[in-house]
């Protein structure tokens, strides 16, 4: 027993022995001839972890080349960590701004590690033409660079009250509506990105409310939205958007009544009421990429029911791996409500995202806070319920046919609070609604 405890211990000490003695000569002992010959052979290796491991090392007590620098970049690309590769490539750039393969690098970092715009800087300083379009992720002399089609299906709870029951009620309840839209987008030459949003949501609601009528009213609903933005890159990493969004709805309320002619009774629909209303908000914000990490401070100003709104929001997603594979998003709203004063609201949005191949994609979100009047997606969804929303949750996936063609769907779940009155007293009714959105993009 004791001859075996002897072993293990002398086993350690050569083994923290070479640990030290490697750590030294990497350190102290090599020279950037010694150095630049052991990257050069783990390059050739492949030997990814073992060139980085080097590499920091020898940075660390500042032996510095442009090779190493290269092969440092190119190892972290190969390992799929993007953002940790741009700066190594940068630097390569900076030295040999007319070496087209690093540039190549470059680009492919920015893009893949989802930093578009830089991507793009990187593809104008191409050296030829025929370079940039045999890399180009989209046709620059285009003027449209992708359109996409949503259609989008609302369903609700049966969560009306009984009107014989119940008396002295007055309700409005939805039922199942339709979205559709089309969206349409174009990078300009300026370092800009302009989005072109139209969309329909139609539907039906019902309305009990003896004041107009004994019957159920038939609501019919119809709200059409145009929404622009423009994305300006303004440096490395950093980027200004700005949005509008119009909304205009149009309701018409229908009383049904039986009517008779002969012995035949047939329903008959009586129009009580119509009107139209405009809603608007508009969108600002800044964001800055600092190495795995996006930040995003923006605030949005909106006129939804007539009710003034602010509502500034921070947005941090990141990236641990310096891809896609595997990223975050976390968003915390405020809204304020200047009508009502005393509306003041906290949101919480979070979102996973991940990339399961090269064609395929998902991503799971939720949102939790009571809120009306909710503006979301960079200004360009207006949630103009008269009911407040509570939460939701969901999940979507992208499945790419080729980097042309691109089949998305959405699968949501929303908690919402209808509030009804029975005697001049107002009670709260929760119910749920869930969609499912399907989409298909096309770029140019």
């Amino acid at each position: 027993m004791k001859q075996l405890k002897f072993n293990i211990i002398f086993l350690l000490l050569i083994i923290t022995s070479g640990w030290n003695s490697t750590r030294l000569l990497a350190q102290e002992n090599l020279s950037i001839i010694e150095i630049d010959k052991l990257t050069y052979d783990y390059f050739n290796q492949k030997k990814w972890n073992e060139l980085i491991d080097l590499g920091k090392q020898s940075l660390k007590n500042n032996i510095d080349f442009y090779y190493l620098q290269y092969r440092m970049g190119i190892a972290y690309y190969n390992k799929r960590n993007y953002r940790k590769a741009i700066p190594y490539f940068e630097n390569v750039v900076s030295i040999t701004p007319e070496d087209a393969i690093a540039k190549e690098y470059l680009y492919y970092s920015y893009l893949f590690g989802l930093q578009v715009e830089d991507a793009r800087n990187v593809l104008v300083s191409l050296n030829t033409a025929e370079h940039r379009e045999k890399i180009s992720f989209y046709n620059q002399e285009k003027t449209i660079n992708g359109v996409s089609l949503n259609y989008k299906n609302i369903l609700f709870d049966d969560y009306a009250i009984n009107n014989t029951v119940v008396d002295n009620l007055t309700q409005r309840t939805r039922n199942s509506l339709s979205y559709y839209s089309v969206n349409l987008f174009n990078y300009a030459a300026n370092s800009s990105i302009f989005d072109f949003n139209l969309s329909l949501l139609s539907g039906k609601n019902s309305i009990y409310d003896i004041a107009y009528s004994p019957e159920i009213i038939e609501e019919k609903m119809k709200q059409y939205q145009l929404y622009f933005s423009w994305n300006k890159h303004i440096g490395k990493g950093t980027n200004l958007k700005f949005g509008l969004t119009y909304m205009n709805e149009t309701l018409d309320w229908n009383e049904l009544q039986q009517t008779t002619t002969g012995n035949v009774n047939s329903p008959n629909q009586t129009l009580i009421y119509n009107g139209s209303f405009s809603n608007f908000a508009s969108y600002f914000s800044f964001s800055k990429t600092m190495k795995n990490v996006d930040f995003t401070l923006a605030s949005s100003f909106s006129r939804i029911n007539s009710n003034s709104l602010i509502q500034p929001s921070i947005s941090i997603s990141y990236f641990p791996l310096g891809n896609a594979s595997l990223y975050a998003k976390t968003d915390v709203f405020y809204q304020h409500n200047f009508t009502y004063q005393s509306n003041k609201n906290i949101v919480l949005k979070q979102s996973i995202n991940s990339t399961i191949s090269p064609n395929f994609g998902l991503n799971i979100f939720g949102l939790y806070g009571k809120i009306f009047n909710f503006v979301d997606d960079e200004g360009m969804t207006m949630y103009n319920n008269l009911d407040a929303l509570n939460y939701w949750y969901g999940a979507s996936a992208n499945y790419y046919f080729s980097n042309k063609v691109q089949f998305y769907v959405i699968l949501k779940n929303e908690g919402l609070i209808n509030q009804y009155t029975q005697d001049e007293i107002i009670i709260d009714n929760p119910y749920n609604s869930r969609s499912i959105l399907m989409g298909m993009q096309f770029n140019f």
